[in-house]
């Protein structure tokens, strides 16, 4: 967000911002805890929400966290993948 501050310049529009807010329009087939049409919220890491950490409460130190929106979420769609 460096660019927001004027410390980077910018020289073409790119995306920005890692968390992400909205309603799940479709899911893999692997997927079985979230149904399309459900709100969610997400930060800059996925989590796996299964390991010790996460059942703690601390998501974003998952041990299998995976960066969720390297490239930007504040669009108007956004592709969150396991990858």
């Amino acid at each position: 967000m460096w660019p927001y501050r004027g410390i980077d310049a910018l020289r073409r529009p790119r995306p920005m911002g890692h968390e992400y807010a909205g309603i799940v329009e479709e899911v893999g087939s692997a997927v079985t805890t979230v149904p399309p049409g459900q709100f969610v919220v997400g930060s800059f890491f996925a989590s796996d929400n299964t390991c010790e950490i996460c059942r703690a409460g601390y998501q974003t130190h998952c041990v299998q966290r995976q960066s969720a929106a390297p490239d930007g979420a504040q669009a108007e769609r956004v592709r969150i993948a396991r990858r």
